[in-house]
């Protein structure tokens, strides 16, 4: 059956173009129709054909899309199909193009706020209940003081193991190659908890050889003294010291009590119970995170006794 002729509409016939009880269309030829809904709102349609399937597509509202401005439009659709391109899919594709493009741009810039003093402190933070306050502060300054003037505005994707090498380079040069090994384990937590995070997707200290950066440290740890005479002449030598009153009531406590030096300087009166004699030693201040108790003896009492008023 021929082709039915088509009249192209004018705008005339567009604006006098009234609403009914259901849509209808308007053609105007070549796939270009105009659908007036019952709400009285103007649409147009382009109708068209690709691999041997009938599609459509809208072209804009009337009046804000003129008749011109639609025909234009139809003319450009039907020169891609023409060429073999789908201008629905098209525009699917652009538009799925233009969201990973966005969400790239976001991931980009999530990495640059992402900068390695940042994930570092994150990561600090993410620990501080279970460290001591000294151990936590001792992790953070080796950070601060060898490792954030160097590469700690740089985002952590960008940082390098040659970048991390060159601070570990410095403290070695400077005889600190004991603080390099520290710093290198603390860098590669931070490195374990990004990777965790999903903020980096690989930790480049895992390929750091400590043997060729670092080398081989010698401690120079002094023994335990096992022989009574010998501790008997540690123990003279402490009574004997004429130094400062407070050091040489650490060091009594120390051998005393046998706790760490880090709770006997940073000991307060109110762990002291001196009539039920014990010494009780706060959670935060216990590796294992649990208050520790210590029994005192009354030498250890006449050391805190003697204290009283220094300090």
């Amino acid at each position: 059956m021929a082709n039915r002729q088509v009249t192209p509409l004018t705008d005339t016939a567009i604006k006098n173009a009234k609403p009914k009880e259901k849509e209808y269309t308007l053609p105007d030829g070549n796939g270009l129709q105009l659908n007036i809904k019952p709400d009285g709102r103007k649409v147009w349609e382009i109708r068209y054909t690709v691999e041997g399937k009938a599609k459509k597509t809208t072209g804009g509202a009337y009046p804000a899309t003129s008749l011109s401005k639609a025909r234009a439009k139809r003319d450009e659709l039907k020169a891609k199909v023409i060429n073999g391109i789908d201008p629905i899919r098209e525009k699917q594709e652009l538009k799925e193009q233009k969201r990973i493009q966005e969400e790239e741009a976001k991931a980009e810039a999530v990495i640059s706020l992402n900068t390695f003093e940042k994930v570092s402190r994150e990561f600090i933070d993410s620990i501080t209940g279970e460290l001591v306050p000294r151990y936590h502060s001792l992790k953070l300054a080796r950070l601060e003081n060898h490792i954030f003037p160097y590469i700690g505005e740089k985002p952590i994707n960008d940082v390098t193991r040659m970048m991390i090498i060159e601070c570990l380079d410095r403290l070695k040069l400077a005889n600190k190659a004991d603080t390099a090994l520290r710093t290198l384990n603390i860098i590669s937590q931070v490195y374990r908890y990004a990777v965790t995070r999903e903020i980096t997707p690989h930790n480049i200290t895992a390929d750091i050889d400590k043997r060729f950066v670092i080398g081989k440290i010698e401690r120079t740890n002094m023994p335990t003294i096992t022989d009574p005479i010998k501790v008997g002449i540690l123990l003279n030598a402490i009574d004997d010291y004429h130094g400062e009153i407070i050091v040489k009531s650490a060091l009594q406590l120390a051998t005393l009590t046998a706790q760490r030096p880090y709770n006997i300087r940073f000991a307060q009166w109110d762990e002291f119970d001196l009539e039920k004699n014990e010494w009780i030693i706060p959670a935060e201040k216990m590796k294992t995170k649990k208050p520790h108790t210590v029994p005192i003896t009354k030498q250890v009492k006449a050391v805190i006794e003697t204290l009283r008023p220094h300090t």
